[in-house]
């Protein structure tokens, strides 16, 4: 599990650590990304006043970019190469992309989906190239949003809208505040509590009226609505559903 900075936009261009931070991600099975529901972060990830949809459509903008950067250094040279030889395109295309993880049936289930003509790459239209970068980008790094903040107020429309923009996308309401009050409650002794749990035990001898009044909150405001925190929830998705582990 790598934590890596927020991504800003122009990333893709050298813009903050560019290049050099997307590289990271190589590695990357599976993108966790964490998106302010509530709108109350700006776009360089200051309190302040944002928008989800905008935040999420910049990571998509930029990943892709990305993503087709890398593929645009050796296309011209492969696609030339596989067109004379007549290979194979989707063994090709992995070995050469191994680095990013990219599998033979990750190749060829984007070529059908695409409708892409692997014999023939050299009349691939540009918009062609960025359908297939950014297909086999999802195919081979899903992405999952956490959408933390979700107790704030205009999270829940904000969360809605961001579900209309991108269905194609897993999001999970999440409350990392709320989850790491519930852990400190837990190791004080003051609850009993299993992450991912839907309610806590309160043990009575050991909490004040406010730490009370704090977790009934906790309760009544994330865990009755969204049937928990959502922590456990995006990383029981990411290992369960997507890598299938």
């Amino acid at each position: 599990l790598m934590d890596v900075a927020g991504l800003v936009q122009g990333a893709s261009e050298g813009k903050g650590l560019g290049n050099k931070f997307l590289d990271n991600l190589r590695e990357a099975d599976v993108f966790l990304q964490i998106v302010d529901i509530s709108g109350t972060t700006d776009s360089e990830g200051k309190e302040g006043t944002g928008d989800p949809v905008e935040d999420v459509k910049m990571l998509e903008t930029e990943l892709s970019k990305w993503y087709r950067a890398i593929f645009e250094k050796v296309w011209e040279k492969m696609s030339r190469s596989l067109q004379t030889t007549k290979s194979d395109f989707a063994k090709a295309v992995a070995t050469q992309f191994s680095g990013l993880k990219v599998k033979e049936d990750d190749v060829k289930r984007v070529l059908i989906q695409l409708k892409l003509d692997p014999e023939k790459p050299l009349g691939w239209s540009n918009e062609d190239l960025n359908n297939f970068t950014k297909t086999l980008r999802h195919a081979t790094k899903p992405m999952i949003i956490a959408a933390n903040k979700i107790d704030k107020p205009n999270a829940q429309e904000n969360l809605e809208r961001l579900k209309k923009e991108f269905p194609e996308i897993k999001i999970i309401p999440c409350s990392a505040d709320a989850e790491l009050s519930l852990r400190q409650a837990a190791n004080a002794g003051i609850i009993e509590y299993t992450q991912g749990d839907k309610t806590f035990k309160i043990n009575e001898d050991k909490v004040n009226d406010k730490q009370k009044t704090a977790l009934e909150s906790i309760q009544e405001n994330v865990l009755d609505k969204f049937g928990g925190t959502g922590v456990q929830e995006v990383l029981d998705y990411a290992v369960f559903n997507l890598l299938k582990y």
